[in-house]
């Protein structure tokens, strides 16, 4: 109602004493309505609503200067990493005709890019254009957003948690299993191994100027060993997916890096004995290891100038025959099956260059010769080659060698003898090549 005149004689209604229990500060010419509140109506003394609101709302609030400049206030945040960093306030230099986004990154310092950070905590987007800023301050502070806590999702690239790593010239680095770095470099005369596998998370930019090597990890099959009567000694079949096969036998069919990231093991070694000296024994030929895995994974760039491999096996073959005592039996015995190629994965939210310089490789190992005669028959398949996958908004491998090739048989006459492993190529059935492994180029758009 219509605020109420007090004059001699006005009766107080109960229309009116409901509204001064009900006080609104809207400004409105109302019973029970007051002037709108401004900062002049509180307290703004330390402690204060008043104050420590105002001290919320400026802290780390980017405001422009004249030219390419922008000046911030200091604040604290809690960075992705749960630490606690205290910003100074000062000013920051732009990139010009650009869209410049202002954010703290992981060691506390407010830092401008022209890429949306991957990790960190966005403060401000601002463009610039002809030397001056253009247009308002986006203000990207998370306080005025609804977010996902950091430790409930996984960042891409990784929070760099182990620092960087630095393999420098001269030196050998061992690896695997999981591990997340600020920036991977591998000097030129360095060498990274990979025992197996391995995942590497990069927060920032990966650089392999020297050589990777991965290897081999999933076992071939079992050659025979032990005592030895007039018999045949059926063979051992490669382990994996696509582990080789038995004697005389088609290869394992191939399967994509979803289904495993890892290669599979060529067959073991063969053995026919026809006649045996009481006591003697036997080391035949074992399947070549599957190639192991290395996958990498880039908020920044990922550039190679070095060699990677992640190859197969070789299979052994009749030099690898052990008689004891020497020529104490007579036997047919198969070399053993070349282990597949393994797989190399890279990701990068930027780009991935492979220069002419560069070496990747995911080659099937050879099958091994078989004994006594090895030109006629008893010659292993060889491993069929592996994957190489590189996802990244920008791929370049233009000159670079790319070895996605199936293992050799060393002879094309291979009755009586086993296969290779396969992975993206088939291993090679008896006295057959593994085929090639397959290259995946993957454009992917960062969101």
């Amino acid at each position: 109602m219509p605020k109420t005149t007090f004059v001699k004689g006005t009766k107080v209604t109960k229309e009116f004493l409901n509204a001064i229990n009900a006080i609104v500060f809207d400004g409105a010419d109302l019973d029970g309505h007051n002037p709108k509140l401004t900062n002049a109506s509180f307290d703004n003394s330390p402690g204060a609503l008043l104050n420590d609101w105002t001290a919320f709302k400026n802290a780390l609030g980017v405001t422009s200067t004249a030219g390419l400049v922008a000046t911030y206030t200091g604040g604290t945040v809690t960075l992705p990493t749960g630490t606690i960093a205290t910003i100074a306030p000062g000013t920051i230099a732009l990139a010009n005709s650009a869209t410049n986004y202002l954010y703290i990154d992981r060691t506390g310092t407010l830092v401008a890019s022209l890429v949306y950070p991957s990790i960190g905590v966005p403060i401000a987007q601002i463009t610039t254009v002809g030397g001056a800023i253009s247009g308002s301050i986006i203000d990207l502070r998370p306080r005025y957003q609804i977010l996902p806590v950091p430790q409930a999702i996984r960042v891409f690239g990784g929070l760099g948690g182990e620092g960087s790593l630095a393999v420098t010239t001269g030196n050998t680095v061992s690896l695997s299993g999981e591990h997340r770095y600020t920036d991977i470099t591998v000097q030129v005369g360095a060498t990274l191994t990979i025992n197996g596998s391995a995942s590497l998370y990069c927060l920032g930019n990966v650089q392999i100027d020297g050589i990777v090597n991965v290897i081999p990890l999933v076992k071939g099959g079992q050659g025979y060993f032990g005592g030895l009567k007039a018999q045949d000694y059926p063979n051992t079949a490669g382990s994996g997916v696509g582990g080789g096969n038995s004697v005389n036998q088609p290869a394992s069919p191939a399967y994509d890096y979803f289904a495993s990231p890892l290669g599979s093991g060529g067959a073991g070694g063969w053995v026919a004995i026809t006649s045996t000296t009481l006591g003697a024994s036997l080391t035949t030929p074992r399947g070549g290891n599957g190639g192991g895995c290395l996958i990498i994974e880039a908020a920044g760039t990922i550039n190679i100038t070095g060699t990677i491999r992640a190859d197969g096996e070789n299979g052994q073959g009749n030099t690898s025959v052990v008689q004891n005592p020497a020529a104490s039996y007579t036997a047919q015995i198969s070399g053993g099956g070349g282990g597949s190629g393994g797989l190399l994965f890279f990701k990068s939210l930027k780009s991935i260059t492979a220069s002419a310089a560069a070496i990747l490789s995911v080659a099937g190992g050879i099958g091994g010769n078989g004994f006594p005669n090895p030109t006629t028959q008893f010659s292993a398949g060889g491993g069929g080659g592996g994957y190489l996958a590189l996802y990244s908004p920008n791929n370049n491998t233009t000159g670079a060698t790319l070895n996605l090739s199936g293992g050799s048989s060393p002879y094309a006459t291979g009755f009586g003898s086993v296969a290779g492993g396969s992975f993206g190529g088939v291993g090679g059935a008896a006295g057959q090549p593994g085929s090639s492994g397959i290259l995946v180029l993957r454009s992917i758009v960062p969101v």
